[in-house]
């Protein structure tokens, strides 16, 4: 019923959709908290992944049935509202997220249980480090690595969503927690702020924007063609027109994924041979 209430007061209005999405994720945080607190660093983005659902599904819905007319005619036209709206969403979560994680550091003890997960995957992971490149892999060995790691977060997305409407998005809230965890850590810990600065800028135009806009077009891909098979009769036009136009929307999260890897590895490398 809140998201309902809500929903009639953003249609449209940029501003409130980012609200919305920014109060939605507090909530679920709150909430996580509240229920799951041993487990809430993982939780919150589960809980924030359902009550954001219904509006998403909801948008999934209407795409779906404009694609099922038109296909591939006017793409960009088409698809220019719901990648909007699923932007703005996805911005309200990020900044609700890094304030989240700032108020946090305050509470170290808790921090730790609260973002269990998110730092954890920091640690571990080559997506936020410079680490592939301290190895003697060449660009296009380094590029590929990280190419083929993607590609496979990509198609998890595209599945979940195929399989659970609007599922991928799971995925999307997960990527804005773990990148407004990254953020804060990194300010803790740089003691050099324009070393900082420039890999930071590298990390958000090469990493994180990419693979947000390349998840954010598998989920509504996955998502068109999960309503395609609920709505549509297999084989009819209506449905090879979402079909069509679903992996237009796929292949382009793919050529995405390829450029923002490629892009990451050259400028990280350059940065760190001027610091």
């Amino acid at each position: 019923m809140l998201e309902e209430i809500l929903t009639l007061k953003t249609k449209k209005n940029p501003t409130k959709i980012v609200l919305l999405s920014f109060f939605l994720t507090i909530v679920g945080f709150i909430s996580a908290i509240l229920i799951f607190p041993k487990h809430s660093s993982i939780a919150h983005v589960l809980i924030t992944t359902i009550l954001l659902m219904p509006i998403l599904a909801r948008e999934i819905k209407k795409e779906e049935k404009k694609e099922s007319k038109v296909g591939l005619k006017r793409f960009y036209k088409n698809h220019k509202s719901i990648f909007e709206i699923f932007l703005l969403l996805f911005l309200g979560v990020f900044l609700a997220y890094a304030i989240i994680t700032l108020v946090m550091v305050f509470f170290s003890n808790n921090i730790f249980i609260t973002h269990d997960y998110q730092i954890k995957f920091i640690e571990d992971s080559e997506y936020l480090t410079t680490s592939l490149l301290n190895s003697n892999l060449s660009v296009l060995a380094t590029t590929l690595k990280l190419v083929v790691q993607n590609l496979l977060l990509i198609l998890v997305c595209f599945l979940l969503s195929l399989f659970y409407g609007s599922g991928g998005v799971f995925l999307i809230i997960l990527n804005a927690s773990i990148f407004a965890t990254f953020l804060v850590e990194s300010m803790k810990l740089s003691q050099d702020f324009k070393a900082f600065s420039l890999i930071f800028l590298i990390y958000l135009l090469f990493w994180f924007i990419p693979m947000t806009c390349a998840f954010l077009l598998s989920a509504i891909a996955g998502g068109v063609m999960s309503k395609a098979f609920m709505h549509e009769k297999f084989g009819s036009k209506r449905f090879d027109n979402v079909a069509k136009d679903a992996f237009v929307l796929f292949m382009t999260s793919l050529v995405v994924i390829v450029v923002g890897a490629l892009l990451q590895v050259l400028f990280t490398k350059l940065v760190v041979g001027m610091v």
